[in-house]
């Protein structure tokens, strides 16, 4: 039936709204344009001189390039224009075009630009979008954490680890957040989940090890550090870290620089072991040795 007067204006602005989507690129498109056929027969002559404005709906070609909002995020991400690309990807979701994808696109494209504050909506709008998307959770809970928020940061490596019995990094991360807030217990817990969903994981056997110590159970570290090096050709550096510390602890200081000097040669990059060799000296009155130890870590 022809709408009454007072409603009539509200269907009409109803109707071009859905008008307006089906002329989108999306997956739902083409049917949203048959169900407009049917919806615009309904309304009868309001319907019909609706119809005829939109009657090109067809002809609309849904994998048009130049709408392909998703492929030039992509081809703006890759020339390392940050910038466009969040753009792009922004314009992406708000078209439908996979919405938890590009909104995840955006949000990273944003982290690369420093705007933080904008990435982390980002990334919710994708989690909401998908609240399976695995990924999303993991890097909204590590900006999180990088924010100091860290309920935020828990509640979504709890969601990651739910998702993914095999995630050994959220459950690490876990362990980190409960060592962090002094919770031994609970991060041991979180460790030992990260070692059984990945055995090799050095952070989490780091992380038992570190629990160990601050309950000053140093042989229990031992024991740990030993029982998961067995049978390694080349100790891992966290262990190398942790053997020297506790030589120097226990007063064979030049075996715990032997150790530290290993550590820094193991990864270069990582600066803990001369920063620890450079207290080390500075506590046996080598303080020209100590300087040129802390160059090294800050260089």
């Amino acid at each position: 039936r022809e709408p009454r007067a007072g409603c009539r204006e509200g269907v009409r602005k109803m109707f071009s709204a859905f008008c307006c989507r089906a002329r989108r690129p999306t997956p739902d498109a083409r049917r949203l344009r048959s169900v407009l056929m049917v919806f615009g027969l309904a309304l009868s002559t309001t319907g019909c001189a609706l119809l005829r404005d939109y009657s090109k709906l067809e002809d609309i070609d849904d994998a048009a390039p130049e709408t392909n909002w998703i492929a030039r995020g992509d081809s703006a991400y890759e020339r390392e224009d940050y910038l466009q690309a969040a753009v792009l990807y922004r314009e992406a979701a708000r078209e439908g075009q996979q919405v938890p994808i590009a909104w995840f696109n955006a949000a990273n494209a944003l982290v690369r630009l420093e705007r933080n504050d904008d990435a982390l909506e980002a990334y919710r709008r994708s989690v909401r979008a998908a609240p399976g998307f695995l990924k999303a959770h993991q890097n909204l809970a590590a900006l999180h954490q990088l924010a100091g928020n860290v309920e935020e940061a828990a509640r979504h490596y709890e969601a990651a680890a739910r998702l993914d019995s095999s995630d050994a990094n959220s459950r690490y991360r876990l362990g980190e957040l409960a060592q962090a807030a002094g919770d031994g217990a609970e991060a041991l817990r979180w460790f030992e989940q990260a070692l059984r969903a990945d055995p090799k994981h050095e952070g989490a056997a780091s992380g038992v090890a570190q629990v160990h110590l601050a309950a000053r159970d140093t042989t229990a570290a031992l024991v740990w550090m030993e029982r998961y090096t067995a049978g390694s050709s080349r100790p891992p550096q966290w262990a190398l870290i942790l053997h020297a510390d506790l030589a120097v602890a226990a007063g064979r200081r030049e075996e715990g620089l032997r150790l530290y000097r290993e550590a820094a040669a193991a990864v270069p990059s990582d600066t803990r072991p001369w920063l620890r060799m450079a207290r080390a000296l500075r506590a046996a009155g080598r303080p020209l040795e100590a300087a040129l130890a802390l160059r090294q870590g800050i260089e």
